[in-house]
């Protein structure tokens, strides 16, 4: 839903919209008087710094938020600091069989930092599943066996990491987790890209001719470069996106999918439009 904020200067309103696509722009009278069934906040500010404290209420009303649940305090720090570095906002706490999942919004991410796995955490974290299905849920561990990693996986964690961690695949996992929920938030899943439609959701690309499928790693590639549009995105990015650290997949595996992606989404895959290369930097969406 659209959000509006009301700042009264020197007397007179001004009026500031939030739309589906998260741009934040001052909109005229009319168009504050149609949003009856927005949410409001009336913010008294002197006129000079009206813009700037619109886009800190606006910040805080959008930054996702992580929670971070520890039972093994060495990590702790590090953890707080990848995640908050990522752009979230993090609340702490003493990992028990009472972690209940939060009632509010805009939670991205759930860590669990624990010394092994035990029949509660999986009890925990398919509550927290159950609560906020779009959230990341990551376990960090010492030893881990196989059955144990299944039985979390399958419980609707995402992603079960072990000591000692590996910082680059951590800061990826929740730069993911964020934008996942920024797609969510803003409505992205299902976006044009010129004559075609991308449906995120159901891993499909809808034209005249048709509906054409997406298997997951062409999802993946195509949801991160759609989170930025019209920006030029490294190939080494999109490879972590997709792949993780996987030393054997690089800018070859990447350029492999790109001409896949090309043939379902260009009119002539030969001749680019909206899925360009920009020499020796990466890649770029147009048309999102």
């Amino acid at each position: 839903m659209n959000r509006y904020l009301s700042l009264l200067s020197a007397g007179s309103p001004r009026y500031f919209l939030r739309d589906s696509c998260g741009q934040f722009g001052e909109v005229g009278a009319a168009d504050w008087g149609r949003a009856t069934l927005a949410p409001l906040l009336v913010v008294l500010v002197a006129g000079r710094y009206a813009n700037e404290v619109a886009a800190l209420v606006w910040l805080a009303m959008n930054t996702p938020k992580a929670f971070l649940f520890y039972a093994h305090a060495s990590d702790r720090k590090l953890l707080h600091q990848v995640i908050a570095g990522e752009g979230c906002a993090v609340e702490e706490a003493h990992l028990s069989d009472q972690s209940a999942a939060p009632s509010g919004k805009n939670c991205c991410l759930v860590v669990f930092d624990i010394d092994r796995p035990t029949p509660s955490l999986h009890d925990i974290a398919q509550a927290w599943h159950a609560a906020v299905p779009g959230a990341g849920l990551i376990v960090v561990s010492g030893r881990m066996t196989q059955p144990q990693r299944m039985a979390l996986l399958e419980a609707g964690v995402s992603a079960c990491l072990t000591r000692p961690l590996d910082v680059p695949e951590l800061r990826a996992r929740v730069r993911a987790a964020s934008q996942r929920l920024q797609f969510q938030d803003n409505g992205l899943r299902c976006f044009a890209v010129g004559a075609a439609t991308v449906d995120l959701d159901a891993r499909v690309v809808r034209s005249a001719g048709g509906a054409i499928r997406l298997t997951p790693k062409e999802c993946g590639i195509v949801e991160r470069l759609a989170v930025h549009p019209s920006q030029t995105v490294p190939a080494s990015e999109l490879a972590r996106a997709v792949w993780g650290t996987d030393p054997t997949k690089g800018a070859h595996s990447v350029r492999k999918f790109i001409q896949m992606l090309r043939r379902k989404l260009e009119p002539d895959p030969t001749q680019p439009q909206y899925l360009l290369t920009e020499a020796r930097l990466g890649y770029r969406l147009r048309g999102t």
